[in-house]
Parts: C-alpha cells; sequence; structure tokens
C-alpha cells in the first residue's frame, strides 16, 4: 500500500502505512510521559517475543531511542520477559501529543476508529476501562485485509491470525442478517402519535363482565370458551385491540 518509504522529515506523516500502524500502536500500548521542565519520555512495553516490532519502530524514528529488555512479576504472571522501547526527544514527543497522543493516563481519551461499512455499538469493559471490539464473518475478513496486508508492518502473530481469517468460508446453510434498521425521528413521531395500549386492569377484564358493563341480555360461550362471543341489545361488543407499535433494537 505504500509507494515510498517514511524519511526523517517526514517523521509521523500519517498517510505512510508505517507510520499510521505505529501512530496506532502507542495509541494503544504506548505512555506519554511528563517530566519536569521540557523532560519527558515515551516508552512502550511489550512481550519480549514482538521485541522485533520495537526495532522497526526505532528504525522509523530519526530520533535517538533505545530498546531495552526486562523480566519482572506481573499480575499475569510471577516471571514475565517484556522489551521496552523508550524516546526522549522533545521534537517527537511534541509532534505525537500534537497528533493526538497525549500526556499520562490516555484510556478515557483514545477512541476507536471505523474502518469498515459496519457500526460497533462501543462499551469500555469493567476490569481496565478499555475497549474491547469484536467483528465477525466477512466484516472481520474486509477488516484484517485492510490491516494485514503482505508486506506491512505488523506483529507477526497477527500476520498469522489475519490470514487464518482469511481463509473461513460462510456455511451455505448459514443465512444473512438483514441490516439493522435505525431508529429516526419520524419513528419517534409515529410512536408519540399512537393512542395509549389498554392497561392490565382493561385487559384482564372477562368478556361476561363486559357485556354486563354494556348491557347485553344475552352472552353465550363455546364449551371450551375458545370462541367467546358478546351480545348486546344493540350490536356487538369487542374486546380492546392492543395498537401497532415500534420498538428499539
Amino acid at each position: 500500500m505504500a509507494d515510498r518509504e517514511p524519511i526523517a522529515h517526514q517523521f509521523m506523516d500519517l498517510t505512510a502505512p508505517e507510520y499510521a500502524y505505529m501512530f496506532g500502536f502507542l495509541q494503544a500500548d504506548g505512555h506519554l510521559a511528563k517530566g519536569t521542565g521540557q523532560k519527558g519520555r515515551l516508552t512502550v512495553e511489550i512481550n519480549a517475543r514482538d521485541i522485533g516490532l520495537l526495532r522497526q519502530f526505532q528504525k522509523l524514528t530519526p530520533y535517538y531511542s533505545s530498546v531495552r529488555e526486562r523480566t519482572r512479576s506481573t499480575n499475569f504472571a510471577e516471571t514475565h520477559n517484556s522489551a521496552i522501547w523508550s524516546l526522549c526527544s522533545l521534537e517527537a514527543r511534541t509532534k505525537l501529543n500534537e497528533l493526538g497522543l497525549p500526556y499520562g493516563r490516555k484510556s478515557a481519551e483514545i477512541t476507536p476508529p471505523r474502518v469498515t461499512g459496519a457500526e460497533r455499538t462501543l462499551k469500555r469493559n469493567t476490569r481496565d476501562s478499555i475497549y474491547n471490539i469484536v467483528y465477525m464473518k466477512e466484516h472481520a475478513q474486509d477488516l484484517a485485509a485492510h490491516l494485514y496486508y503482505p508486506g506491512c508492518l505488523s506483529l507477526e502473530r497477527k500476520q498469522v491470525t489475519a490470514a487464518s481469517i482469511r481463509l473461513w468460508e460462510r456455511p451455505e446453510a448459514m443465512g444473512r442478517r438483514p441490516p439493522r434498521i435505525k431508529w429516526t425521528a419520524e419513528m419517534d413521531r409515529i410512536l408519540l402519535a399512537a393512542p395509549p395500549l389498554p392497561t392490565r386492569q382493561q385487559n384482564s377484564a372477562t368478556p361476561r363482565a363486559l357485556a354486563k358493563t354494556a348491557g347485553g341480555n344475552c352472552c353465550t360461550a363455546s364449551r371450551h370458551g375458545r370462541n367467546e362471543q358478546l351480545m348486546t341489545g344493540a350490536a356487538p361488543v369487542a374486546a380492546p385491540v392492543a395498537a401497532p407499535s415500534l420498538s428499539r433494537r
């Protein structure tokens, strides 16, 4: 997809796919910290098995940066090997901050983009207040093909997963869900203009009680009560009928 390689004076030019991916990765897993005065640091810490990606970030960055490894205990494992990329350049940090990478905690400010025609209802999870977004079937294939094209900058294991997604085929017996109907102002108008539905008390009135109230002189019913008919002196009285309604989905 890239018709050229990113060069030094185009650092973080988001029209270049490598920098677009890199910036999105920093939004998710990077941390921009402020120090005293103009000091500060950008860090990215990931599993040591993915250290190759940090080396590629280092090559794309025309400022001094370092990559190191460490072993520590975490909430998920007693021994965890990680790799850390660090960048201190004020010019680089300023550029990243202007593009939308905030200093400090960012989970409440970063929002995911929409790439395919499918719209997701986004809610943060309760564990760490981040987004978990799921795409399925053909939408997942379209998204995987868009993000993980051949030769793109990415985690190798993600490339393997994307390749497996492209192999999926819809079974013949699996139907397609029709597009979701969006709620509109016109639907609101129709719903609000509709007559009110009968109350539970009105619905619970028996046919015999209704006939008696209407002044009827005769009430007949089938043996099993399936076809009750109300007769009055003037005209038959029908039980209330619910008005059609629209519901939000």
